[in-house]
């Protein structure tokens, strides 16, 4: 019996994704990476559901960084020790291709010094309190790690097809969409259940977009003469309508997990039920995810919290956390947003994008 004969545009479409890799940035506060669910998540449903090789870059702090909502996120204030046993672990299980560890993440580290708010802050010019200094060095942490892999490109002869940022205190409880399924012309952000939505816990961008991605960071923040809160309602807003920077959300299967004490977590899975609802016209209805053990259809809220309850018996929402913000409806949101997403693109990946 003769071979199925490839046809000439699959067989190059297979040829030039066999050839291609991933980054994965990870940065921020260690928080709760620390638990075997969460980054044995990120190794099952992040890593190794990318269809391609995914080099992970590791950036953690190890000291807490006291945002506006210091003790919801993790430790609450614990510092992590560089030879605590759950980090190695988690490293180890990890596998990274590159790691930085600092002790800090505010101005006293050698990294963060030098830049002008941090100046201005040394001779109190500025205030340090609050989680609006937090939120500005997030993005120049995330701005160090990204340019760090295009370091990593230069020194390796390589050129990645995707980079990804996520956050140590996100699990992922299915796998996550392959990034290089998604069209190569926007970046794809995970949808927040506030209004607006924008969420930079976690995104995607395609390569030849990162370094326009880049400097528009830097450029947004030396455009500020304030330190907006939270960052990104600002930011991304911004980068569409001065930069033209392209992007749309994606459903992600992820949740922020804060700490419960011990080795179990509360994962936030109650801001994921606003996500249920349609919202824009990619979208499906009722977004089903999956069935669970007695045949019911899952929806995304608890699709996330019937993966967590496996792990820990039980999912119970972290005590502090907000009553869910309703979302805007439809006719309320920026109608330019449809002119940058193809119908013929969203079509041939199978994935719903939503509008900010």
């Amino acid at each position: 019996m003769g071979q199925l004969a490839v046809p000439e545009e699959a067989a190059s479409s297979l040829s030039t994704l066999a050839s291609q890799r991933v980054a994965v940035c990870m940065v921020g506060a260690v928080r709760t990476l620390l638990l075997g669910a969460v980054h044995h998540s990120v190794k099952k449903n992040l890593l190794h559901a990318q269809l391609v090789p995914a080099d992970l870059f590791l950036h953690l702090h190890l000291g807490w960084d006291y945002t506006a909502h210091a003790g919801n996120h993790g430790a609450r204030g614990e510092q992590v020790s560089r030879s605590d046993e759950r980090l190695r672990k988690a490293i180890e299980h990890l596998h990274p291709v590159n790691v930085s560890l600092v002790e800090q993440s505010d101005c006293s580290s050698a990294e963060m010094r030098s830049l002008k708010v941090c100046a201005e802050i040394a001779a109190r010019k500025r205030s340090d309190k609050g989680g609006a200094l937090a939120g500005y060095l997030q993005y120049m942490w995330i701005a160090r790690s990204l340019q760090t892999v295009m370091a990593y490109e230069r020194a390796h002869g390589l050129t990645y097809a995707w980079v990804i940022r996520t956050r140590p205190d996100l699990a992922f409880f299915d796998r996550v969409p392959p990034a290089v399924t998604m069209s190569p012309r926007r970046m794809v952000l995970m949808e927040k259940e506030s209004s607006p939505a924008y969420f930079d816990a976690f995104f995607m961008i395609p390569r030849p977009l990162l370094d326009d991605f880049v400097d528009g960071l830097l450029a947004f923040w030396d455009s500020e003469t304030t330190l907006p809160w939270p960052p990104e309602f600002r930011f991304f807003p911004w980068m569409r309508s001065r930069r033209r920077f392209p992007w749309g959300y994606a459903l992600i299967p992820a949740a922020l997990v804060r700490s419960a004490g011990g080795n179990t977590g509360s994962p936030d899975c109650w801001r994921l039920s606003l996500k249920e609802t349609p919202q824009f016209i990619y979208e499906l209805q009722g977004t089903a995810w999956g069935r669970g053990s007695t045949g019911e259809l899952l929806p995304f809220r608890r699709a996330c919290e019937v993966f967590f309850a496996s792990l820990w018996g039980s999912v119970v929402s972290h005590p502090t956390a907000p009553a869910p913000v309703p979302r805007r409806p439809y006719s309320g949101h920026n109608p330019t947003i449809l002119e940058e997403f193809a119908v013929g693109e969203l079509a041939s990946v199978g994935l719903g994008l939503s509008s900010p």
